[in-house]
């Protein structure tokens, strides 16, 4: 079933012409490297707002492959080792492969948790492609000790830095098979010299491949930047976001004469469809404590509020009912403070967030309040040995999630490092397990024209729960259930190798 949401082509029509004609385009220009007469000098933009503090695997706006891509995830798989399983059809989230545990991955946004409500997960498609400056990736301890949510992998995208005197512009269209067409547009101008304002959209539709896979979306997104002083700078940002997936399953082997033909092949659910309309608005503000940024003081806060509106398929309405709307909304509010000196380099900081989740198909009702801890230490142990102690504290609604970590990292030269990291992780009565011990032995070389990750890993995870689809006489989906639970133990490798082809 195809379904599309009632903004007309006609609205991005007139976001084309409103970019085209009241703004100067620059050609393969950008914030840094325009000239410097078209450069606001006043107060410099500092560089720190959003970020996670990362000291490795940050991918910046000028080396990613944004080309022919649709979604975060397609340049992260490009530029990255991080690889994903997607659900067959454009605009639905992937899930990552986290070190054994394929679950969807932790996204934070400007180094604060987001989420796609009422899910417990965010979304790539929350993210426009001309609106990201870096895409800072985090593994093992880091990760779990940076993101409650986190099983040892975490993603944080900080927002595009802009910083032009003349109005700048932006344009990407794309159309390829399968009905697909899409679009982005950004513009951008200092309003005063040390005040930015931007305003971006990005939409895509396509068809899909298979019956009911269907992807729609729209990102609407206007903020102010406020080099307030030299050391102090704030970013108000309000985003609004409508993704529209028609949810098919994937494919019904009992039912398809033939699973590679998408003519002859049946999805599960051929009605199930869901419309998600959220708006995300955030403060975030950076303090440079010293002029030497050795301490940084950091935070703000987000308040997200979504509609849910979910056509069910026959086999999965209880009580005769075609649709179900529910609301979410959520609110959180972080500081985060770092001191770095030429021994140490301490990042320590809180977390608040409150829930007001319904019950639907996709979750149960939550009204969670979780206050949470976090503390990360690097100690310099000589010129070559890092040691990186790690820790995070979530209180819970009935109990308390504990996670743990060390990371020893040895560095033969700049661009080479040899890692032993360690973790554990105690969720109390999580649904996917109650607690995770997970260890990861790896070397990266990390150069302009060469990259390597080579990484062994072993993760054992206690009551890890198995769940099961229920089927009918006649082979349709009527439900899932957890069959079991028991203790797992995961053993495997990663291997990547990029070499850029000039």
């Amino acid at each position: 079933m195809i379904k599309r949401f009632g903004l007309s082509n006609r609205l991005e029509i007139c976001i084309l012409l409103y970019l085209f004609i009241f703004s100067k385009l620059f050609s393969q220009s950008d914030t840094s490297s325009t000239t410097k007469n078209d450069t606001i000098i006043y107060h410099t933009p500092i560089r720190l707002l959003g970020t996670f503090y990362p000291e490795r695997d940050v991918y910046t706006k000028h080396i990613l492959p944004f080309g022919d891509n649709v979604s975060a995830f397609e340049i992260i798989e490009r530029a990255s080792e991080q690889k994903f399983l997607t659900l067959g059809a454009i605009g639905n989230t992937p899930f990552t492969i986290e070190y054994g545990f394929v679950s969807r991955p932790s996204i934070y946004s400007n180094g604060r948790i987001h989420r796609q409500l009422p899910d417990q997960a965010s979304s790539f498609e929350f993210f426009p492609l001309l609106a990201i400056e870096n895409i800072e990736i985090f593994k093992g301890s880091e990760a779990i000790a940076r993101s409650g949510n986190s099983n040892g992998l975490l993603f944080n995208f900080t927002s595009r830095i802009l910083n032009t005197k003349y109005p700048y512009t932006q344009i990407w269209i794309g159309q390829a098979g399968y009905e697909y067409l899409g679009s982005s547009g950004l513009f951008s101008q200092n309003i005063f010299p040390n005040l930015n304002f931007f305003l971006l959209y990005q939409r895509y539709w396509s068809a899909g491949r298979y019956t009911n896979s269907n992807a729609d979306r729209w990102n609407l997104l206007a903020g102010v930047r406020w080099y307030f002083k030299n050391n102090l700078n704030f970013l108000f940002q309000n985003q609004y976001t409508i993704v529209n997936n028609g949810l098919y399953g994937g494919l019904n082997p009992e039912k398809s004469i033939s699973l590679f033909d998408n003519t002859f092949s049946v999805p599960n659910f051929e009605k199930l469809n869901r419309i998600v309309r959220q708006n995300d608005f955030s403060i975030n503000y950076t303090y440079l404590a010293s002029p030497d940024t050795a301490i940084v003081i950091s935070g703000g806060c987000l308040f997200s509020y979504a509609k849910n509106d979910i056509d069910l398929d026959k086999f999965l309405s209880k009580n005769g009912e075609e649709t179900e709307k529910t609301e979410a909304k959520m609110v959180s509010v972080d500081t985060k403070v770092r001191i770095k000196s030429h021994k140490f380099d301490v990042l320590f900081g809180t977390e608040i967030q409150k829930n007001w989740l319904e019950k639907s198909l996709l979750a149960e009702k939550n009204d969670d309040f979780i206050p949470s801890l976090f503390a990360i230490t690097k100690t310099n142990l000589g010129s070559k040995i890092k040691l990186t102690l790690a820790g995070r504290v979530d209180k819970l609604p009935k109990t308390f999630g504990f996670s743990a970590g060390s990371k020893l990292g040895y560095s033969l030269d700049s661009a080479t490092e040899f890692y032993a990291d360690l973790s554990y992780k105690a969720t109390g009565n999580g649904e996917l397990y109650k607690n995770c011990f997970l260890a990861i032995f790896g070397n990266e070389i990390l150069k302009a024209d060469f990259r390597l990750t080579a990484e062994v890993f072993a993760r054992f995870a206690r009551d890890y729960s198995i769940y099961n689809i229920i089927p009918d006489s006649a082979g349709n989906i009527v439900g899932v259930s957890k069959i079991y639970s028991q203790n797992i133990n995961f053993l495997g490798a990663n291997v990547s190798v990029s070499i850029p082809f000039l």
